[in-house]
């Protein structure tokens, strides 16, 4: 088990008593993992223009249908940190942590794969980025914890062809980018490496007709 692995054994914060160069990454890491005006700052002027100047709200509006399950009613959040923070935070309500990545975007609306840490659940989320914070509920089945319980990403904003395996590399350029160093949890090593992950077939044809409709909606851009 390397350096990470004997600090993050489970979802729980780092100890306090590690060298102050290791300190420093995980307190700016926790920094940009709570504040969201932090998180808003990191983004290019036209983004963080359109993320303040959004609707300020848990649930949009004008959305109809199942809150997070379809793109009328996408979980509002501010911006792609705010996906990944939003996601990493998400456990089921039988407690089970979620594996995620982005399959694409359309009309503003990005849409993300999931999976529990064990494989058992695999489900599609829809999100709306440009809000000046993130949703505090849940969708149907879920719940939200605390950036101060889980202060790891546990999924990226790309879309990884062989989800969830070789998810743990794309954390890390992910995380490398956010954080300016690679801090992939170790529960992803070890689920890709224990794990049989296998999505069902109803599943698996909606997440290539997505992916599909995606492509073709950036071709026609």
């Amino acid at each position: 088990m390397g350096l990470f692995g004997k600090i993050f054994g489970g979802d729980k914060k780092p100890s306090s008593d590690l060298p102050p160069e290791v300190r420093k990454i995980f307190d700016k890491m926790a920094r940009v993992m709570e504040d969201e005006k932090l998180q808003n700052s990191m983004y290019p002027d036209q983004i963080k223009s359109q993320i303040e100047n959004g609707q300020d709200t848990d649930e949009i509006s004008y959305a109809v249908g199942e809150f997070g399950r379809t793109e009328d009613n996408p979980i509002p959040v501010n911006g792609p940190i705010g996906e990944l923070v939003y996601l990493s935070c998400l456990k089921t309500k039988s407690n089970a942590r979620l594996l995620f990545h982005r399959l694409g975007s359309m009309d503003g609306i990005d849409f993300y794969e999931t999976v529990t840490i064990d494989g058992r659940d695999w489900d599609v989320l829809f999100f709306s980025m440009y809000h000046p914070r993130k949703s505090k509920k849940a969708p149907s089945g879920y719940v939200l914890t605390s950036t101060n319980e889980q202060p790891l990403l546990f999924g990226t904003n790309r879309r990884v062809e062989n989800f969830p395996y070789s998810l743990q590399q794309a954390i890390r350029s992910t995380t490398s980018e956010i954080f300016g160093f690679p801090l992939p949890p170790p529960q992803v090593r070890q689920a890709e490496e224990s794990v049989k992950f296998q999505r069902p077939k109803d599943h698996l044809q909606r997440v290539k007709s997505l992916v599909a409709q995606s492509q073709g909606y950036r071709r026609d851009s």
